[in-house]
């Protein structure tokens, strides 16, 4: 069953923070990172995009990017309004931005 829970990951799918049920977090976190690099791999190239709000069978899913390197997942069930879900991804991109804006990603970091 779906619960409304949040998640912060790389790029590539690798969790690093998370709010809710800790059972299928890498599992969630591996899914959305795919739909998105599909997405921004093979959608519209007019502008990069910010966020992305997929439909499923028992909810929403909202991804946004925070930075380069990090994603924000956002889900919840049916009877969340998209707006609501939107806006709330709205805000905890803008609260989040700086607090992980000294979080590097990546091998080529480290040099």
């Amino acid at each position: 069953m779906w619960r409304n829970e949040c998640r912060v990951f790389t790029n590539d799918g690798s969790l690093l923070a998370s709010a809710g049920s800790p059972r299928e977090s890498k599992l969630v976190a591996a899914i959305a990172a795919n739909i998105w690099e599909a997405y921004e791999n093979n959608g519209p190239r007019q502008d990069a995009l910010g966020m992305l709000i997929t439909q499923c069978l028992e909810g929403y899913v909202l991804t946004a990017r925070i930075n380069p390197d990090l994603l924000l997942c956002l889900y919840c069930k049916n009877d969340v309004d998209v707006g609501v879900l939107k806006a709330k991804g709205d805000v905890m991109v803008d609260y989040l931005v700086d607090p992980l804006s000294t979080i590097v990603v990546g091998a080529e970091s480290a040099q």
